[in-house]
């Protein structure tokens, strides 16, 4: 297992922090890697270990402790979904599912055809002609950061930072590309692929 999602919930606000592996301090003084925000917690409450795919919780000895089910712990493996409570805050976590690339720009005309970048789900992927470009475009004529693409489910939505780009016959800087569809962007033309299709 890659990730997990751990939830914080304090009343009615809660918040989803990411982890990887590893080892992370929970409490309420600023240099912790999980903050909790009140005073009822310890500066460093407790430490969360996340080891493949076992989460453990350990409690390092403050002041209002540390329950799961009501029971003071010292150490203990979380379930995923189990509440654990360092009051006033609720803590559960579940397995980050990390899905692999949706989609595909495959360059069918202009500098560079041929070449796909997939596009996987989640953050805005960047593009343009520099090497630092999360898609890298081989024309000359694309600016250096083109702008920016981010996949959801049913296509990519790019939004173009530099330049316009031609769509369905207009000039945009703005598009959600469905799959089949093109975008000609400088002198390259890049035609959107499911990849689960």
């Amino acid at each position: 297992m890659g990730m997990v999602a751990l939830t914080i919930r304090q009343g009615t606000a809660s918040r989803v922090q990411r982890l990887g592996q590893g080892v992370f301090l929970i409490g309420r003084q600023a240099g912790c890697d999980i903050v909790l925000d009140d005073g009822q917690v310890s500066r460093r409450h407790a430490r969360l270990v996340v080891d493949g795919a076992e989460v453990i919780i350990e409690d390092l000895g403050g002041g209002n402790g540390t329950f799961i089910q009501g029971q003071s712990v010292g150490a203990a493996l979380i379930a995923p979904g189990q509440v654990v409570e360092i009051s006033p805050f609720l803590l559960s976590w579940e397995p980050l599912v990390e899905r692999g690339p949706r989609f595909a720009l495959e360059v069918v005309d202009g500098p560079g055809a041929g070449a796909q970048h997939p596009i996987a789900p989640g953050e805005p992927r960047t593009f343009g002609r520099a090497e630092d470009q999360d898609v890298r475009l081989a024309d000359n004529s694309v600016s250096r950061k083109q702008g920016t693409i981010t996949a959801g489910e049913q296509g990519v939505h790019v939004v173009l930072e530099s330049g316009t780009a031609v769509f369905r016959g207009f000039e945009v800087r703005e598009a959600v590309l469905l799959p089949g569809e093109t975008l000609t962007v400088g002198l390259s033309t890049l035609r959107l692929r499911d990849l689960e299709a």
